[in-house]
């Protein structure tokens, strides 16, 4: 019998190499990191983490034009003060002043009544820098004036899809109106307009006549002709704008 031990202690049968070679390999996996030479050379190689690498991976969509900063430099090269601007605007002196140093984004209404105090268009300022021949945007890569969030009295955006350059004759603007949302009163500049309604209802009035227009309704006018829009419904309404020449 004690020779027949010694027998199968030097030739250990198939389960028990089996079983030597699980314990090892259990062992091994839990060993520290720092006892394992290989695996801390790949955890060194493995770089950044996951959510880290597609985190900085991700295109930043905001727009590569500030308002404030434009703002700013069609006010002082006016050789305006900040309360000047603001009261030929209709808006008091500290929201200009948050407009300016980007702390909240103008309403689409609120930035075309500082575009016309100061003599320009909301088109001029945002003047693309590309020299393109056909201009592509893509959805959600378009800049979108008057952002304001649910405080914005007038309760509307607009995106646009026509970027300015000298020379242009048209500007357009996918406008959104959440319920309650309108022009904030009359507005009139030069050149001609038109639109399509898309969804919502929309009620455009042009001097002293009013229309209820729902989606498929397009619209033309002049728009030297005094005209304020408003979205009466419960949806939000949005329309297709076209302005020509750029002068809104």
């Amino acid at each position: 019998m004690h020779m027949m031990t010694k027998m199968q202690r030097a030739n250990p049968t198939p389960q028990a190499k089996t079983a030597v070679r699980t314990r090892r390999k259990a062992a091994s996996s839990s060993a520290p990191l720092a006892a394992q030479p290989s695996l801390r050379k790949q955890a060194t190689k493995a770089g950044p983490k996951p959510l880290a690498a597609a985190r900085d991976a991700q295109p930043s969509r905001e727009p590569g034009i500030s308002v404030g900063v434009q703002l700013r430099h069609y006010r002082l090269s006016r050789k305006l003060k900040l309360k000047e601007l603001a009261d030929l605007a209709g808006c008091s002196e500290s929201l200009l002043s948050r407009i300016e140093n980007n702390q909240v984004n103008p309403s689409f209404t609120t930035l075309h009544r500082l575009c016309k105090s100061l003599e320009i268009s909301v088109s001029n300022m945002m003047a693309a820098t590309d020299e393109s021949h056909c201009v592509i945007s893509r959805p959600g890569e378009r800049l979108v004036v008057g952002r304001g969030g649910l405080r914005d009295p007038e309760h509307s955006e607009a995106e646009v899809f026509i970027p300015y350059r000298d020379g242009r004759l048209l500007e357009g603007f996918l406008v959104t109106l959440r319920p309650g949302g309108n022009s904030n009163g009359f507005v009139s500049h030069r050149g001609e307009e038109v639109g399509y309604v898309l969804e919502g209802e929309f009620e455009l009035t042009v001097e002293d006549t009013t229309h209820r227009l729902g989606p498929g309704c397009t619209f033309f006018f002049r728009s030297d002709i005094p005209h304020s829009y408003r979205n009466p419904g419960r949806k939000a309404t949005r329309v297709l704008w076209i302005n020509t020449p750029p002068s809104f």
